[in-house]
């Protein structure tokens, strides 16, 4: 764990700036070239009609929509269209989730095919972000493009940067019609193996597999511990928000985005004390469970040295009923111990589920050691996961970094790289020189030896 718990002594490799993070002005902007309209592969809603690009684009704006709100409230969206040119869609910047659901209602492809002219996106975008910075906010740019024929094009003029620009790009196959990799020239992507599926240039081949939906078993460490406060930060009540209180909001947000990406998954509750107890033990897909399970949750006031092996044998026991309806078994543990080292009897090699683990801890002194426990954590996830299991540490006690680390898992086990390839948020390490410091709140991504 680089510079743990080390803040600016001799042995610290950085130094972090505390600093305020800008709301944001999200300007989203949805190519509407007829190329929105090619479906995806194997997919189909429920009506039975298959999905196009567009329908994809939607419901992934309404998944970010909701999880940037949940993170903070205070960001606001507007939303634009592309064709040759730009179009707003609905003008007014808004931090309501019913005008993202009415603008996506009101999206539709557009007849006519042509080069696009991003120019005017950008004066747009200038324009609004004039308007932002004098509200003391920061305004970026979404744009999804689809088109793999036709470059897009711009007049712009060098180092007049006033916002950013953030680019998804769903595209074609390369052929004689299509020049995908000149699309992502355009916008400074190196498109590794791109399109070349097991050709002499290709690093990598990808088999196609049928992702299995998951069972997802939250098991959340109830230590005394878990009731120390987070830095900075109230409730809307005034009461100082507990690590117990931000766990609970990041499983609900959590939850709502997994079913948003897949309403197959399904979820039960556990509490860790000295040993693992049910808070939830029917597997549902219903939010309303998750919220009742939430309500329920509170703190053990007895502590002690926690037995990870009960929550490893409950797990193998669901994960063996799990497989036979053609699903997978995950625990996500969130811990909160940094005194006491969690123990567990496990049999080597018998992994039928993956774990991940959030571990929020206190800093190092006299009666703490949260580099053994990290480490423990780290023996154990690796001892039992099925898949490539994460775990990500924070002692910072920011409520955002809890929020971020929950969202990194919503990527499925079946699909993750290994966890030291991961590089969001992007290390301080791997970023160029600056003149001055830093000035960033992040935790730099812990690295599993």
């Amino acid at each position: 764990m680089v510079g743990f718990g080390d803040e600016g002594g001799s042995n610290s490799k950085y130094v972090l700036k505390p600093m305020r993070m800008n709301s944001e002005d999200i300007l989203i902007c949805v190519d509407v070239d007829p190329q929105c309209l090619v479906e995806m592969k194997a997919t189909s809603s429920t009506n039975g009609r298959p999905i196009t690009r567009l329908d994809s684009i939607k419901q992934a704006i309404i998944l970010f929509v909701n999880a940037k709100l949940t993170i903070n409230p205070d960001h606001r969206f507007a939303f634009a269209t592309l064709s040759t040119s730009v179009s707003w869609l609905r003008k007014e910047f808004s931090s309501e989730i019913e005008s993202t659901i009415a603008a996506m209602r009101g999206l539709s492809a557009s007849s006519s095919s042509g080069q696009a002219d991003l120019t005017n996106l950008f004066r747009l975008a200038a324009h609004e972000a004039k308007k932002s910075r004098t509200q003391g906010r920061i305004l970026r740019v979404i744009l999804f493009y689809c088109r793999s024929s036709m470059q897009p094009q711009h007049q712009w003029p060098l180092n007049h940067k006033l916002f950013t620009l953030d680019v998804i790009y769903l595209h074609d196959k390369p052929g004689p019609d299509n020049c995908p990799q000149l699309e992502g020239d355009k916008s400074k992507s190196n498109m590794v193996g791109f399109g070349d599926e097991g050709g002499s240039n290709s690093k990598y081949v990808l088999k196609p597999m049928r992702m299995n939906s998951e069972d997802i078993l939250i098991c959340v460490d109830v230590d005394p511990q878990c009731l120390v406060e987070m830095k900075a930060t109230s409730s809307t009540n005034g009461r100082p928000i507990t690590r117990l209180d931000s766990i609970k909001q990041a499983i609900i947000l959590f939850v709502n985005a997994k079913l948003t990406i897949n309403p197959d998954h399904r979820f039960a509750f556990a509490t860790l004390s000295t040993s693992v107890s049910w808070l939830r033990k029917e597997f549902s897909s219903e939010i309303e469970s998750t919220i009742a399970a939430m309500r329920g949750l509170s703190a053990s006031s007895s502590s002690g040295q926690a037995d990870l092996t009960n929550l490893f044998r409950l797990a193998a026991h669901e994960a063996k009923k799990s497989r036979t309806q053609g699903r997978i078994l995950r625990v996500i543990l969130f811990y909160c111990r940094s005194s006491m080292q969690p123990q567990h009897q496990w049999p080597l090699n018998h992994k039928l589920f993956t774990l991940d683990v959030i571990y929020l801890h206190d800093k190092p002194g006299p009666d703490n050691c949260p580099q053994l426990v990290y480490d423990t954590l780290v023996e154990a996830l690796e001892h039992v996961s099925e898949y490539e299991g994460y775990i990500f540490e924070s002692g910072q006690g920011l409520v955002r970094i809890v929020y971020r680390h929950v969202l990194i898992l919503l990527s499925h086990p079946q699909q993750r790289c290994i966890q030291d390839n991961i590089d969001i948020p992007k290390s301080l390490t791997k970023k160029a020189p600056q003149v001055e410091p830093m000035a960033t709140d992040d935790s730099v991504p812990v690295s599993r030896q």
